[in-house]
């Protein structure tokens, strides 16, 4: 965009080059591509980022174990053991929501006549509506609603929740054999020697940090 001033300033023009105009036709494309790409890849790139971590978390478990055994087998080994913890929280979680599901259905159809036998006007728009009934359809439903609906519903689902932990699972076991490499490289684009070593020691630090606050987390929640 040029201004082309004349004799005075009142009547100066603003003035569109062809250039102009389309470096800001590619600009507002690429922003709109950008956010399609985004959108779309709303999944993957969630995939990636749940790798990046549980990759970060294992990272150092990894190494401890490689100074006793070697590298392959204690990848293994973290692979397997965080699988199982992982699969017994994730089993007693289902235990708690059963438990749950169970008292729900077994008090809530009382709860629902106790309030229908008000002599109020709460009973009456309870008779009315038929609250009884209504939780009870629910509580039947309600199984089936928890797995995902049809069985075609379900079934794709859980072929969906198999595809991500699989997606996940290999990219933790690159990123874990390989994410050092792809920092080290990153951190060389510093072209600086100070600066690469302030943010080197910034990064580990945040790391370090970081890192023990989500094993307390982890830990904590598994009790």
């Amino acid at each position: 965009m040029n201004e082309r001033p004349s004799g005075d300033r009142s009547a100066a023009r603003l003035t569109f080059s062809a250039r102009s105009v389309l470096a800001s036709g590619a600009i507002v494309a690429a922003v709109l591509a950008a956010f399609w790409v985004a959108t779309q890849s709303v999944y993957v790139l969630g995939w990636f980022a749940t790798a990046a971590l549980v990759a970060a978390l294992a990272h150092p478990l990894v190494g401890a174990l490689s100074r006793k055994l070697p590298r392959p087998l204690s990848l293994l080994t973290v692979v397997v053991g965080g699988t199982a913890l992982a699969g017994a929280v994730g089993w007693s979680g289902i235990g708690d929501v059963r438990r749950a599901i169970d008292r729900l259905r077994g008090v809530a159809p009382d709860a629902a006549g106790r309030i229908e036998a008000f002599d109020s006007w709460i009973g009456r728009a309870a008779r009315d509506y038929g609250l009884r009934d209504k939780v009870q359809i629910f509580l039947d439903d309600l199984p089936s609603r928890l797995s995902g609906g049809a069985s075609t519903e379900a079934i794709r689902a859980r072929a969906g929740e198999v595809l991500a932990v699989l997606v996940i699972t290999v990219l933790s076991i690159f990123l874990v054999s390989h994410g050092p490499r792809l920092i080290a490289g990153a951190l060389r684009q510093v072209r600086n020697d100070e600066r690469r070593g302030t943010v080197t020691r910034a990064a580990y630090r945040a790391y370090v940090v970081s890192w023990g606050y989500l094993i307390r987390l982890i830990g904590k929640s598994v009790v």
